[in-house]
């Protein structure tokens, strides 16, 4: 079984795909595990079968959905059967003999610059600098050596390219945490899990949309989150990524897609999992 992730190791990614590895019932010398460049490579091979399953990010608790992955999941034959949640703990990373108040420049994902704005704010010499990926950004400054430069990534990143802590959990909201799908290609033929997300497009008229969200409640459906998308060569029109818990074992998803199905002009069964609980680190 060969399971991917986006990035190197050090990655939060990589961190993820570990957890998800740990409660496998499969013997580990039967997994292969390697990381991609870009997140598009990474659904594309999930779709030609070059892997199995990809382990890939979707929300942030400081900087909500990672739209740049949920777009990949659009119209395509792709399905979530479990969400992992990681603690993301940014850390300031340099090369030995370095210090705060040499570093010039910080590099890292922009998802992580964001999520450490107020860091930045009370180090207004630094300039934030994205960067493809948190671990690639801490390789780099290894590779570079210098001492005005530093990386924005985890505390494992700096461990495996031998940088310096410069200082530790800087980021905005200390609770910062990063949800994760597993994608499979294609729908299981057996699903089980409270947790349904999906992708759907409605008429742009009045009324549509709460026409749609409707039936969710007729199925006693409880609605976790609702976000807008803009539709490709549809200028200001938009599709939704829409999540809700479900009692499967009262109601029938097939059903409720039924239903969803006469209020909408497109309904894609994005996943079905049991809802993860937040780590404790």
């Amino acid at each position: 079984m060969k399971i991917a992730y986006q990035g190197i190791p050090g990655a939060y990614s990589e961190e993820a795909t570990n957890r998800y590895i740990e409660g496998l019932e499969r013997e580990s010398a039967s997994l292969t595990i390697v990381g991609y460049s870009t997140f598009k490579h990474l659904v594309d091979d999930l779709l030609n079968g070059s892997v199995d399953q990809i382990v890939i990010p979707v929300e942030n608790s400081t900087t909500g959905i990672i739209a740049r992955t949920m777009d990949l999941f659009r119209h395509q034959d792709v399905f979530a059967v479990k969400e992992i949640f990681v603690p993301i703990r940014h850390t300031l990373l340099g090369i030995r003999g370095s210090s705060i108040e040499r570093i010039g420049k910080v590099l890292s994902h922009p998802e992580a610059l964001t999520q450490c704005i107020s860091f930045f704010e009370e180090h207004p010499w630094m300039e934030a600098v994205a960067y493809d990926d948190t671990a690639n950004a801490a390789l780099f400054v290894k590779d570079e050596q210098d001492p005005t430069i530093a990386a924005l990534a985890s505390a494992r990143a700096g461990q495996l390219y031998q940088l310096e802590v410069l200082q530790e959990h800087i980021q905005t909201e200390m609770d910062n945490t990063t949800r994760f799908y597993v994608l499979e290609k294609g729908r299981p033929q057996k699903t089980s899990g409270n947790k349904l997300s999906f992708y759907v497009e409605t008429s742009h008229e009045p009324g549509s949309l709460t026409k749609l969200l409707l039936q969710f409640e007729k199925f006693e459906a409880n609605l976790l989150s609702l976000n807008a998308r803009p539709i490709a060569n549809q200028s200001f029109s938009y599709g939704f990524f829409i999540e809700a818990s479900f009692d499967a074992e009262k109601d029938s998803v097939a059903d409720l897609l039924e239903q969803l199905n006469q209020y909408a002009k497109y309904v894609q069964l994005l996943g079905q999992f049991q809802a993860a609980s937040l780590p404790n680190e």
